[in-house]
């Protein structure tokens, strides 16, 4: 949205992709002055001039002026510099002869399909001072459709410079309504950087404007109401739901390509702990040698201990057994000598 409010952004785009547009001076906040702009004007060989406003409609702080008339009359840049010094920018464009001579076609577009054009002649160019409309009723005059093919082109040529957009999803979202406004020169240009001839038409990018412009709904054929009502719920829809295509992520704006399988970490990376080979110890038997040539094996000596160990228990267990049952014996004898007092 911010692309189109500010004037500057959309037409440099414009001129650096060669999309044909009325030799232009910006002129920034902070860096502008009547003074330079005059003399940038006076460099490039302009005569006749109009100044327009970023962020502005209907022809607010539209003035049309000439190098001749500010040379003589200074206070005419520095009376509108004075009014409008709060807005961002101004675009000083030189003034086309031919523009009030011919249409105006505005294209509406939603996204980057056509849907319809009108063509008009605006109150500030017309000779009669007010705003002539044919949208195509029978009312009005019939619509030029030389101007409307030649129109169309230069408007798709334009779209193609907005921004890309994306969702919260990463999926990218056409634009909304943008209507594109194509005038026509026959008339002579002064700027020393063009070429266009006097004579010939020469349809150019006039400006652009985003989904907050007027829709011209009451010159219309038909009830353009229902058709935007549409078309602003489903993109509503669009925008919350919409999903990338699967196998892609947003990455600064743009798709990336589809993801493949990480390679795998070394395993000290991984955290993998490989289990250690534990060797058991083979205890190899002492071989001793006599003088005589025989020889006599010997079990190592941990083992000797071991089995005395085991011996030692087994007795032990062996003596609380014989134990265990003289306790029960001398048991026994005292139960069956009360049992025989009690029967006398």
């Amino acid at each position: 949205q911010e692309f189109i409010y500010y004037k500057s952004r959309y037409m440099q785009a414009c001129l650096e992709a060669g999309v044909p547009m009325a030799p232009t001076i910006f002129c920034f906040q902070g860096k502008r002055t009547p003074e330079k702009l005059l003399a940038e004007a006076r460099r490039r060989g302009w005569q006749g001039f109009c100044l327009k406003l970023s962020f502005s409609a209907f022809s607010l702080g539209f003035l049309i002026t000439s190098v001749e008339a500010c040379t003589k009359d200074p206070t005419i840049l520095k009376n509108y510099f004075a009014e409008n010094g709060d807005y961002p920018e101004f675009i000083c464009q030189e003034l086309i002869t031919g523009f009030k001579d011919h249409w105006e076609t505005r294209c509406f577009h939603w996204g980057y399909d056509f849907q319809y054009a009108i063509c008009n002649k605006a109150a500030v160019v017309s000779e009669s001072g007010a705003e002539i409309i044919s949208a195509g009723r029978s009312d009005q005059p019939k619509q030029p459709r030389e101007f409307v093919t030649a129109a169309r082109a230069v408007a798709a040529q334009a779209l193609k410079i907005l921004p890309k957009m994306y969702n919260a999803h990463g999926a990218e979202i056409a634009p909304v309504l943008n209507r594109v406004d194509i005038g026509c020169s026959t008339g002579a240009i002064h700027d020393k950087g063009y070429s266009w001839k006097e004579g010939e038409k020469t349809f150019f990018l006039n400006e652009m404007e985003y989904g907050g412009t007027n829709y011209f709904v009451r010159h219309l054929p038909f009830d353009c109401v229902p058709l935007w009502g549409e078309k602003y719920f489903q993109k509503a829809v669009e925008i919350m739901t919409r999903r990338p295509p699967r196998g892609t992520a947003k990455v600064g704006g743009k798709q990336a390509a589809p993801a493949t399988a990480p390679a795998k970490a070394p395993a000290k990376a991984r955290g993998v702990v490989k289990k250690q080979v534990v060797q058991k110890r083979v205890v190899k038997k002492q071989v001793v040698k006599k003088p005589a040539g025989k020889t006599v094996t010997r079990k190592p000596a941990v083992r000797k201990a071991t089995k005395k160990a085991v011996v030692r228990k087994v007795t032990k267990q062996a003596g609380m057994r014989k134990a265990t049952k003289k306790v029960g014996t001398k048991k026994a004898a005292k139960g069956k000598a009360k049992a025989a007092g009690k029967r006398k």
